[in-house]
């Protein structure tokens, strides 16, 4: 009997602990990916992002500037961003694992602090598609805040959430957090704009539904709004690009 009520008392902390903080691979969680991986497309056309470039309009509201933002994706670990402002000036952000470099036109490059890696970290788990989440399913979980459903991933000392829309199974918006000296920072992205995705890089080749606009907020602050102008599927990356 004694043994039975230890039993039941495991199984309600169990299911209490699951309520709040979500399963980790469970059910739930593997069930939402897999229908989001339909809503994007099916998985065959979101393969197609396992190895992709991207060039989107950006107003870098934060720098009261305008210009260019390209980003080289190698699904799930490499990324490449540069940054071209109108008003000349170049950013640079390498990431490859754990290793990351950044440098601005001019001054060179140089290896980045742990900050700035935790930061081009945050950027890449928001670029992960539902194939990627599907990839690392033991490590997400599925949570609820006001109505809508939540995805989330915690890597190291970083957590990222996706914030899944009930009706479509499109991420409508991501918050990456970064906690560091008892401090908690937010990186937040908005999506919208889900259209089927066509590059004029390959053309003939339909992709996935893929959010054509982005709204990016860090700290509070809006700091970028980005459009897409083209993609270019299957990229075949250059040796070097993702070089430190």
């Amino acid at each position: 009997m004694k043994k039975f009520k230890n039993f039941s008392l495991l199984l309600v902390l169990f299911v209490l602990s699951s309520v709040l903080y979500g399963c980790p691979g469970g059910g739930g969680s593997s069930t939402l990916i897999d229908e989001m991986i339909e809503a994007y497309g099916g998985e065959e056309k979101l393969k197609l992002l396992d190895s992709y470039s991207v060039l989107w309009n950006m107003n870098a509201i934060a720098k009261s500037d305008t210009g260019k933002d390209v980003r080289h994706v190698k699904q799930p670990d490499k990324l490449r961003v540069e940054l071209f402002y109108d008003s000349g000036n170049v950013e640079l952000r390498i990431l490859d694992g754990d290793q990351g470099i950044s440098g601005i036109q001019g001054q060179g490059q140089q290896k980045a602090a742990p900050m700035q890696v935790n930061a081009m970290k945050i950027q890449r788990a928001r670029l992960y598609t539902p194939l990627v989440l599907k990839s690392k399913a033991e490590g997400v979980t599925l949570s609820e805040e006001d109505g809508v459903k939540v995805l989330s991933i915690k890597e190291g000392d970083l957590v990222t959430k996706y914030y899944v829309n009930a009706q479509t199974k499109l991420i409508e918006k991501s918050v990456g957090i970064l906690s560091m000296g008892g401090q908690s920072m937010e990186f937040i992205t908005e999506y919208s704009d889900y259209r089927e995705v066509k590059s004029a890089s390959t053309p003939g080749v339909a992709g996935p539904i893929f959010a054509h606009k982005e709204v990016k907020y860090a700290m509070g602050m809006n700091t970028a709004v980005n459009t897409l102008m083209d993609i270019k599927f299957n990229e075949p990356h250059p040796d070097g690009r993702f070089s430190m």
